[in-house]
C-alpha cells in the first residue's frame, strides 16, 4: 500500500487540516512515484509520497495498525525536507558546482546539502509534469570509490538518478547513513532498514537475501532462486513453499496475498514486524504471490522462470475469486493510478484498461507455471 499525502505549503496560510491522504495498492503502482512541487501547474500543493517499506517500513504497518490514520508528527518525521536535520543551502551559493548538470537534468528546481560534498537536488525538463530526483556528490571522503564508481561522472560530480533502481543512489543513502551514525548525526532510518531495503538492487554491494533454513512446513532441504528473496523450497515434510523476504512482501504484496502466507512460529511470537522474517506460501496458493511479484519482473521472468498464460490458468482453479476481484479493478480503471489522481484535481481523462493486465484463461497452457522446475 503506498500512502500518497498532499501536504500543504507551510507559506500557503493553509493548515495541517487541509492534508488529504490517499491509499493506493502497491500492487497496481509500487514504481509510480511523485515528487516535491512537481504539480504547482495544477495547484498550490506540495505532493509527497510515502514509498510503502522503501521510505519507511515501520509507518506502513503503523498505518494499517491504526485505521490508515498517522498522526502529523510522524508524517513530518519523514518529511524529505525536514529543515532540522538537513542543511539547506541558497541554489545560487553552489551554482557554479552545479551548472553543468542544468544541461542533462533541466532546470534544477532544489538543491540540498545532506552533508559536506553531497547534495540531494530535483531538476525538472521542460515540458515534464514531474521533477527528477538525484545525489549529486563530489569527490569527498564520506563516499567509497566503490561506491562512487556507480554514478555518471559530470565534470567533477558524480550523478545518482533517484528514477533508476540500478543508479546506485541507495547507495549513497547507506554511505550517508554510516556518516551520520559514526558521527551521532539524526538519522530518519536506522542503517539496518538502509541495507536491507538496498540489498534487493545491489546484492554485489550488501550481499544476497539469505535463504530460510526453517520454514513452517519444515526444514529446507533443496531450494531454487526465482530472485533475491524470492525462493522456492523444498522441505523435511516433503513440502513446497514459496518463501519471500521481508522488504519484498512489504512493499510488492497485497493484503490479501499476505493473508494467505504463513510465518514461522518465532515470527508469530516476536512480532515479524521486528523480526523481519519472510513470509511462506504453500504450494497451492503461491500463483497469488508470484502473480503479484511478476508485475514489477515481467522481462526477468516470463517465458524462462514462470509460465504467465499456465499462471493465470492456475489462479482461476486455485482462487477464482482473486482473479474476478483483479480483472473487476482493471475494468473499472481502479489500476490506473495517473488517472485517478488527474481526476481528484478535477482534470477529466478517461481510465487506460490495459487487457494483457486482465487474469485471462488459456486453453492450452495448462497449470504448470513453474518453468524452473522442468
Amino acid at each position: 500500500m503506498i500512502k500518497l499525502g498532499f501536504i500543504p505549503n507551510e507559506d500557503n496560510g493553509r493548515t495541517h487540516d487541509d492534508v488529504r491522504f490517499y491509499f493506493i495498492p502497491n500492487l497496481v503502482c509500487k514504481n509510480f512515484i511523485a515528487y516535491t512541487s512537481c504539480i504547482t501547474m495544477i495547484c498550490d500543493y506540495n505532493i509527497t509520497v510515502y514509498y510503502a517499506s522503501r521510505v519507511a517500513l515501520h509507518v506502513r504497518k503503523r498505518a494499517y495498525e491504526k485505521n490508515k490514520v498517522l498522526t502529523i508528527s510522524e508524517h513530518r518525521l519523514y518529511y524529505r525536507y525536514k529543515k532540522e536535520t538537513d542543511m539547506e543551502k541558497n541554489y545560487d551559493e553552489i551554482r557554479d558546482l552545479l551548472s553543468n548538470l542544468e544541461e542533462d537534468l533541466g532546470e534544477i528546481c532544489l538543491v540540498n546539502e545532506k552533508v559536506s560534498g553531497i547534495y540531494y537536488l530535483t531538476a525538472r525538463q521542460d515540458g515534464e509534469p514531474f521533477a527528477g530526483e538525484y545525489y549529486a556528490v563530489t569527490d569527498t571522503p564520506i563516499i567509497s570509490r566503490q561506491a562512487r564508481a556507480y554514478g555518471r561522472r559530470i565534470s567533477d560530480l558524480w550523478l545518482f538518478s533517484m528514477q533508476d533502481d540500478a543508479s546506485g543512489w541507495r547507495i549513497i543513502d547507506y554511505e550517508l547513513g554510516k556518516y551520520r551514525v559514526k558521527n551521532h548525526l539524526p538519522q530518519e532510518q536506522t542503517l539496518h532498514d538502509i541495507a536491507l531495503d538496498a540489498a534487493e538492487y545491489h546484492p554485489e554491494y550488501f550481499g544476497a537475501y539469505p535463504i530460510p533454513l526453517h520454514t513452517p512446513r519444515g526444514y529446507t532441504t533443496r531450494h531454487w532462486t526465482l530472485a533475491n528473496g524470492i525462493y522456492w523450497l523444498e522441505t523435511d515434510q516433503c513440502e513446497e513453499v514459496l518463501a519471500v523476504c521481508y522488504p519484498l512482501w512489504t512493499a510488492e504484496l497485497s493484503t490479501l496475498a499476505e493473508r494467505v502466507g504463513e510465518m514461522t512460529e518465532y515470527d508469530k511470537a516476536q512480532g515479524i514486524h521486528q523480526t523481519l522474517g519472510c513470509i511462506f506460501f504453500p504450494a497451492q496458493f503461491s500463483c497469488i504471490p508470484i502473480y503479484e511479484l511478476m508485475q514489477t519482473r515481467m522481462e526477468a521472468w516470463s517465458g524462462t522462470v514462470i509460465d504467465k498464460p499456465a499462471l493465470m490458468n492456475a489462479i482461476w482453479r486455485d482462487a477464482p475469486e482473486y482473479a474476478i476481484m483483479m480483472n473487476r479493478q482493471e475494468q473499472t480503471g481502479m489500476n490506473d493510478l495517473p488517472t485517478m489522481l488527474l481526476g481528484d484535481f478535477g482534470i477529466e481523462a478517461g481510465p487506460q484498461i490495459l487487457p494483457d493486465r486482465m487474469i485471462a484463461i488459456s486453453a492450452d497452457a495448462g497449470v504448470d507455471y513453474l518453468l524452473f522446475r522442468r
